[in-house]
């Protein structure tokens, strides 16, 4: 049912071009499933995730291109490397239950859960080192998420009209959220102590998302999220080295946005959908920016430890947020400005030990890192019944969160296996679990 609705919806999207509502193009919309979507972009590597992240003043090896471009000029060999990830999304939903405004409480509302994996290869690259350049080409999967789940409605106590208390209907919902970034990075190396580089970005996305509402068991109207759109971004690197014991990385990545369309569908007497969209507008996905900076300690030939601070941009996810229910009232539009994703500040620490002395090195790591919140809410107290209603649909997100990552590899430096090195490494929160598994060859 789902799957037939959302294609029906697609090919309507497709052909009713000329049905958009405005020009004006605003950014991510208020549908119930924006609410599950974890809004999270980590770094690519499995060496960088087993050290908790921290990578931006150490970048070593081929991830630098996307995490700080001016690192590639410490690598002295062609190398080929490839990552493959698997991703456990644990995302809260509104589910059911009574809520009121006068005065608020939420307590009555009931929580839900939706579990997601994505398994794919998320990082392939090749690096060209060329005495003080380097070049390198990269595909980077920055988000491959999934997920559907059901809602049984949410009462809303005292929001009335014509007496009749109002609700969230019941809804299922579905999301799938694709972002592949296509990059060609350069670097120079200017002399012993500073480096700069830049990461060209061709970024790949697409949308397709879902919210099939029912009443009494019968399908009352369909709302979908649909589009795929290309666009260009940048990254620029410092890298500085003080001594043999300390460097540090500065980056600052420009992300793209994106555009898409939403549509509401409506249904016949017999619950049969209707498939001329009752109403079309634009939306905007926009991935954040990102500022870093990070610290790099070398005590010894064994030992390195990394200290990263990002600031994340997330409001521009919710910059003017849009809606196709807005019905244009000041309450409803005072609504939306309420919902927001604040900017955050992550907080890495991490640590890699090689075991030099033996035929073929092997390497340790763990890392923490503080996590911020990246799921939309209803900032404030609601008011009235369009905030109330966004506070509840946007009820189910959660705050900051810590990780601990543990990792290990090992580089073969004999036998037929020469030029080889593996790395494995496990990133733990109470919400995202991420696996990851990759391989260099350098020759």
């Amino acid at each position: 049912m789902k799957c037939r609705l959302s294609l029906s919806i697609a090919r309507a999207l497709i052909t009713s071009g000329l049905l958009v509502s405005s020009a004006s193009v605003f950014a991510i919309t208020d549908l119930e499933t924006n609410s599950a979507i974890p809004f999270s972009f980590s770094n690519p590597g499995a060496r960088s995730l087993g050290m908790g992240g921290a990578f931006v003043g150490l970048a070593d090896d081929a991830t630098a291109a996307y995490t700080n471009p001016a690192g590639l000029t410490q690598l002295v060999q062609t190398e080929v490397s490839v990552e493959g990830r698997r991703v456990e999304t644990n995302s809260p939903f509104t589910l059911n239950g009574n809520a009121t405004f006068n005065p608020y409480a939420f307590s009555n509302v009931t929580i839900g859960n939706t579990r997601n994996n994505n398994s794919s290869p998320s990082f392939l690259s090749f690096v060209l080192p060329r005495g003080d350049w380097s070049f390198a080409f990269y595909r980077h999967e920055l988000s491959k998420f999934n997920t559907s789940f059901s809602a049984g409605g949410t009462i809303l106590d005292d929001f009335k009209i014509n007496g009749v208390k109002q609700q969230v209907t019941p809804f299922d919902a579905a999301s799938n959220l694709h972002l592949v970034d296509y990059g060609l990075a350069v670097a120079l190396k200017a002399n012993d102590h500073i480096s700069v580089g830049v990461d060209f970005s061709y970024y790949d996305f697409s949308l397709t998302s879902s919210r099939n509402q029912f009443f009494n068991n019968r399908l009352l109207q369909s709302v979908v999220d649909f589009g795929s759109d290309h666009a260009l971004a940048a990254t620029l690197g410092l890298r500085l080295r003080f001594n043999d014991q300390w460097s540090a990385g500065f980056a600052y990545r420009s992300s793209p946005k994106f555009g898409y369309l939403e549509g509401a569908f409506g249904t016949d007497s017999s619950g049969n959908l209707i498939t001329t969209p009752l109403a079309v507008i634009n939306a905007q996905f926009r991935v954040p920016d990102v500022v870093s900076g990070g610290l790099s300690y070398h005590p010894n030939d064994q030992l390195v430890v990394n200290f990263d601070v990002d600031e994340v941009y997330y409001s521009k996810l919710t910059s003017r947020t849009n809606s196709i229910f807005d019905d244009g009232t000041a309450s409803y539009a005072n609504a939306l400005r309420h919902l927001t994703v604040p900017n955050g500040t992550e907080l890495h620490l991490g640590a890699e030990y090689t075991f030099a002395s033996m035929a073929n090195p092997m390497f340790v790591r763990a890392g923490v890192w503080h996590d911020p919140r990246h799921t939309i809410q209803f900032n404030g107290t609601p008011t009235d019944g369009a905030g109330l209603t966004e506070a509840v649909v946007f009820g189910g997100g959660y705050g900051a969160k810590m990780h601990y990552a543990l990792g290990g590899g090992v580089v073969f430096t004999t036998s037929f296996l020469k030029g080889l090195q593996l790395d494995a490494a496990y990133d733990h929160s109470e919400k995202i679990k991420t696996a990851s598994l990759s391989a260099v060859y350098r020759f």
